[in-house]
C-alpha cells in the first residue's frame, strides 16, 4: 500500500470517503462512530460544562462563607476582649 501525500488525503466528512469507510469497516461500525461523535459533542460536553459551572459556584460560595466566618471570628475576639 503506497503512502498517501497530504494532497491526496480526502476530507473526513465528504460523501465519497463516508462510503469508503462503510465499505471498509461496515455500516454498524461507522454508525457507532457517528453516534459516539454525536454523543460526545451534543450530550457529554454540555453536561460537563454545566457540571463545572456548578462546581465553580460551589467554590465561590465556600470562599464567601470562609471570609464571613473569618470576620465573625474577629468580631467575637473583640467582644470577648471588651467584656473582660
Amino acid at each position: 500500500m503506497p503512502d498517501a501525500s497530504p494532497r491526496e488525503v480526502e476530507p473526513l466528512m465528504n460523501g465519497e470517503s463516508l462510503f469508503k469507510a462503510v465499505e471498509r469497516f461496515g455500516l454498524p461500525l461507522v454508525m457507532l462512530a457517528l453516534i459516539l461523535w454525536w454523543a460526545k459533542n451534543d450530550v457529554v460536553k454540555p453536561l460537563l460544562d454545566a457540571h463545572f459551572e456548578v462546581v465553580e459556584q460551589i467554590v465561590r460560595g465556600q470562599k464567601e462563607h470562609s471570609e464571613k466566618l473569618d470576620t465573625i471570628g474577629g468580631k467575637l475576639d473583640e467582644l470577648i476582649r471588651v467584656s473582660k
